[in-house]
């Protein structure tokens, strides 16, 4: 099932939306039409009439997969924002390996994404790809910010390795699995692409892997 977008999302989405252009096109005439003197004082009923007709000629005479097209590029660019937020939130608290692999993930997420928004196919791993850095890759962060540096550094927790070095093999995990979905989108190739979403979902959950004990 599709997520719903966030609130502001939304805004923008019909802020810069065809309809609302188109609306407010025909909503500046009727107000050039008043300032002209030729409509009267029923002016405020004929531009909101007028808007109402714009929206609704735009809406329908556009493509409804033009619509979709906006929709999914809209969630792409928010997405790619809030991971810049993240890495600039995080960036100097981190080992430099991760730095360079939170960079790395960055530059590979700017080309993966407007190419799962452009095929309905891969919608699903879109919204896997979503849900992965929105929920998991924060969470995770958050995790490994809340311990003590020189602890993250050398207390082994699991495996004989260090959070911090656990941390590097998810990120470098996340890296590898990011790099091979754009692969296989350049070479749209849906059904590595799904065994890819499918890996996504399955190994990168919002789960505290630095607990003590």
């Amino acid at each position: 099932m599709t997520p719903s977008l966030p609130f502001s999302l939304r805004f923008w989405l019909f802020l810069y939306g065809y309809p609302n252009i188109a609306g407010s096109a025909l909503g500046l005439v009727g107000l050039a039409l008043f300032f002209l003197g030729i409509i009267g004082p029923g002016w405020p009923y004929i531009v909101a009439g007028l808007y109402g007709l714009g929206w609704v000629l735009a809406w329908q005479l556009a493509p409804r997969e033009m619509h979709l097209e906006i929709a999914r590029e809209a969630r792409a660019e928010a997405l790619l924002g809030e991971l810049e937020n993240l890495i600039k939130r995080v960036h100097k608290h981190l080992p430099r390996e991760a730095q360079v692999l939170l960079q790395s993930l960055r530059q590979t997420l700017a080309e993966l994404l407007p190419r799962l928004a452009d095929n309905t196919v891969f919608s699903q791993e879109g919204h896997t790809v979503e849900k992965t850095v929105r929920d998991y890759l924060p969470a995770t962060l958050e995790n490994y910010l809340h311990l003590p540096p020189a602890f993250a550094r050398m207390h082994t927790l699991k495996d004989g390795k260090t959070a911090q070095s656990m941390l590097l093999d998810q990120l470098g995990l996340l890296d590898d699995q990011m790099r091979q979905m754009l692969a296989n989108a350049l070479r749209d190739d849906a059904r590595a692409l799904a065994e890819n979403g499918a890996f996504l979902e399955q190994k990168f959950k919002p789960v505290d892997f630095f607990r003590l004990g």
